[in-house]
């Protein structure tokens, strides 16, 4: 009876053990320095540019700003850093080929060769090469098939796959006859 009662007491320490602990700490304070940033809101180029960074979100952006003590600081030298591109037009789920002459044919090629997963790893691939561009969203307008824009889009946001945020459309839309 004791080892039973025992065993109890140990089962609910480990279960209560989550809710027992401290909330996580929020995430480091990351500063990138950089010799001239793009003022997006005055159309100007400032320099010795600073970007605050907490987790996924932008603090503070501004010329000189102080940086807090224990931040990590990437120093980009004299680079220009400017804010995310937006790509309002793309199909990350295909690959045209010139060769294969409009759109048509490269999309009828697209989705009668490769399955929709495929497609999605196709779409990682592309969506990987936008953000390394510095393309950090895009809308996509249609992949015209089972909802692998939406399976990308969700992969990249739990963090599965580097991309850029997608505003996904799920199949192709377009006007009769366009």
């Amino acid at each position: 009876m004791r080892r039973f009662s025992l065993l109890r007491w140990a089962l609910a320490l480990l279960t209560a053990g989550p809710a027992l602990a401290q909330t996580p700490a929020p995430p480091a304070i990351r500063a990138v320095k950089c010799g001239r940033l793009l003022d997006v809101r005055t159309g100007r180029v400032v320099a010795n540019g600073v970007v605050l960074v907490q987790g996924p979100t932008i603090l503070q952006v501004g010329a000189n700003l102080p940086i807090p003590p224990g931040a990590e600081v990437l120093d980009l030298g004299n680079a220009l850093v400017l804010p995310g591109l937006i790509d309002a037009h793309t199909h990350l789920l295909q690959n045209y080929k010139p060769e294969l002459g409009g759109d048509d044919n490269n999309m009828l090629v697209t989705v009668a060769t490769l399955s929709t997963a495929r497609r999605a790893l196709l779409g990682a691939a592309m969506g990987r090469e936008d953000l390394e561009a510095g393309i950090t969203t895009v809308r996509d307008l249609g992949n015209s098939g089972l909802n692998g824009d939406v399976a990308l889009r969700d992969a990249i946001n739990k963090g599965e796959v580097a991309g850029p945020r997608i505003v996904a459309s799920t199949r192709a839309l377009a006007a009769a006859g366009g």
